[in-house]
C-alpha cells in the first residue's frame, strides 16, 4: 500500500472589507482617505462612489509607488487628484504641505508613477472622481 502524502491546506482568502476600513488612519498603510472638510461639502471621496474594490486597489497601487524619505513620526501631506472613467489622474495638486518638501514631492511622484489607475467601474456612470489622499509617516 503506497503512503499517502498529505498538502497543506491553503491560506483562507480573507473577507472584503467595508469602505470604511479603507478610511482608517493610522492602520499602518501611511497612506488613508481623508482630510477633506465635509462642512464644505468636499470629502475624501464622493459618497455616491461606493466601489471597495476599486478604492483598495488605488491605494495599493499609490503605494506601491511611493519612496517615502526618512521623517519625523507624524510627518503628513495631503493632495487631490481627478481620476476619469478612463482611469487618468488629472488636476495632481498638494492640498496640504508636511513642511518638508521632500516629503511633500515623494506623495506627488508616488501619484504620477501610479498613472494611470484601472478605469473607473461603469457602473459608477460618472466621467470622474475627484479623492483627497493623506500620506504620512
Amino acid at each position: 500500500m503506497a503512503a499517502r502524502r498529505s498538502t497543506p491546506a491553503p491560506p483562507p482568502t480573507p473577507a472584503p472589507q467595508p469602505a470604511a476600513a479603507a478610511e482608517g488612519g493610522e492602520g499602518g498603510r501611511g497612506l488613508s482617505l481623508g482630510g477633506g472638510d465635509s462642512s464644505s461639502g468636499q470629502t475624501a471621496i464622493p459618497s455616491d462612489f461606493q466601489f471597495t474594490f476599486y478604492v483598495e486597489r488605488m491605494l495599493a497601487l499609490i503605494e506601491s509607488n511611493w519612496y517615502k524619505p526618512p521623517v519625523p513620526h507624524g510627518t503628513r501631506a495631503m493632495v487631490r487628484f481627478r481620476i476619469t472613467s478612463a482611469g487618468r489622474l488629472e488636476a495632481i495638486e498638494l492640498e496640504e504641505s508636511s513642511g518638508v518638501p521632500s516629503f511633500d514631492r515623494s506623495a506627488l511622484r508616488a501619484l504620477y508613477a501610479a498613472n494611470p489607475l484601472p478605469p473607473l467601474p461603469p457602473a459608477y456612470g460618472k466621467p470622474s472622481v475627484t479623492v483627497h489622499l493623506t500620506f504620512s509617516e
